[in-house]
């Protein structure tokens, strides 16, 4: 190879290493680029950030205060009859003649149910007034006897005395009298006898009439005509609608607040919204230890019949109100996945979160036991943007007449 065509060779080698230093040199200026302009971005976002971050929060308010708060209980129960009567015969082992009422129909007390066969009671009764009477002849025809008796035995004492009769005579008419008298006597035994059985048949035939033992509602028909009775099982059973029920429990810490007409509330499915008035009638005397609860008894007027046993009931048990610390409703959050309530309050400028522990509910407020004093400003809207200690602009306050209260 020629000296000139080594120098060429050298000379191309050389522009290829400077042309290769140039385009990395190129290529670190545009990384370098990049970097600073996502930095310059990212900066800037911060920036941007930052400052919206500290812009505050538009909200609204309203005063923690002091307030009557009406208290009441709900439950759910079914109603039932005030009054429910199984209907059996006194007479076992006597066939059905006849049930004269049907499901559904409405009877009065003493309304004939059923009759039972009693062609046997009345067979005796006939055999037994044919007794009486055959007493009370033999009583008659004794009596008669005997006052013959009497008049004979008077003349013959009077004769015996004067003795112009003998003695025989008269120990004979003497003993007519007491034979006389003896069959009275029995016929009077036998008249007795037959009073009494006679007054037992008729019981045991009044018992073959079965007749409704209250006014009420025939709520299942338990046996046909033809079927025996039988001790223990009910021809029909009757209820009592002229009230209805309603048989439910109160908590242990309610329990002295609940007392023999305390008013209550009772919103039926059947009925939409209507509610009907009632008191309760009975509290129980024991706490069950299983539930920590009471059974209660309320009772509703039903005289014209609407209210039907095993309809659902809503009962509401008002107590009576007392004084408590309170907050709107809307004022109440929740943690997330605990369901801890809290509040927000604005202290300074800036929002400051309490866990709190809520009571009762009443007429658009809830009772605050702990977790926040009366007087402080609590957030009712907006708090869905907050954040413990972030910045707030308050826009409205909400004026309560709780808090007017609580000054008085």
């Amino acid at each position: 190879m020629s000296l000139k065509e080594e120098n060429m060779e050298k000379n191309d080698s050389e522009n290829r290493k400077k042309r290769k230093g140039w385009t990395a040199a190129l290529g670190l200026i545009l990384v370098f680029s990049i970097l600073a302009a996502a930095n310059l971005y990212r900066g800037l976002h911060r920036k941007g950030a930052a400052q919206r971050a500290i812009e505050p929060v538009p909200i609204e308010t309203a005063l923690a205060a002091v307030r009557q708060v009406r208290r009441q209980i709900e439950r759910t129960a079914d109603l039932a009859a005030a009054e429910v009567v199984q209907v059996v015969s006194k007479v076992p082992g006597k066939v059905i003649e006849q049930i004269l009422v049907e499901e559904g129909q409405v009877v009065a007390k003493g309304e004939l149910i059923a009759r039972l066969e009693q062609d046997m009671i009345e067979a005796r009764l006939d055999e037994v007034r044919a007794e009486l009477a055959s007493a009370r002849a033999a009583l008659a025809q004794a009596e008669a006897k005997l006052a013959v008796l009497a008049r004979d035995r008077r003349r013959l004492e009077y004769l015996l005395q004067e003795k112009a009769v003998s003695r025989q005579k008269y120990d004979h008419i003497e003993a007519q009298y007491k034979a006389a008298s003896a069959a009275a006597d029995l016929a009077r035994a036998r008249i007795r006898k037959a009073r009494a059985v006679l007054r037992r048949l008729k019981v045991l035939a009044r018992d073959h009439r079965i007749p409704a033992p209250i006014t009420g509602l025939v709520i299942k028909r338990h046996l046909d005509p033809g079927n025996l009775a039988a001790p223990g099982v009910p021809i029909v059973t009757l209820a009592d609608i002229s009230q209805v029920k309603v048989i439910t429990s109160v908590a242990e810490k309610d329990l002295a607040f609940v007392v023999k007409g305390t008013p209550v509330s009772i919103r039926v499915d059947a009925f939409g919204g209507e509610m009907f008035r009632g008191r309760v009638s009975l509290v129980g005397t024991t706490v069950d230890p299983a539930t920590r609860t009471a059974r209660i008894e309320i009772r509703l007027p039903n005289r014209n019949g609407r209210l039907k046993p095993g309809m659902f009931a809503h009962v509401t048990i008002q107590l009576p109100p007392r004084r408590a610390l309170v907050v709107p409703a809307q004022a109440l959050e929740r943690v997330p996945g605990t369901g801890q309530p809290f509040v927000y309050t604005v202290e300074d400028g800036r929002a400051v979160m309490h866990n709190v522990v809520a009571g009762e509910s009443d007429r658009g407020l809830v009772e605050i036991k702990s977790g926040i004093s009366a007087g402080a400003l609590v957030v009712i809207e907006g708090q869905q943007r907050l954040r413990d200690g972030a910045p707030v602009k308050v826009v409205r306050r909400q004026e309560l007449s709780a808090s007017r209260e609580a000054q008085k």
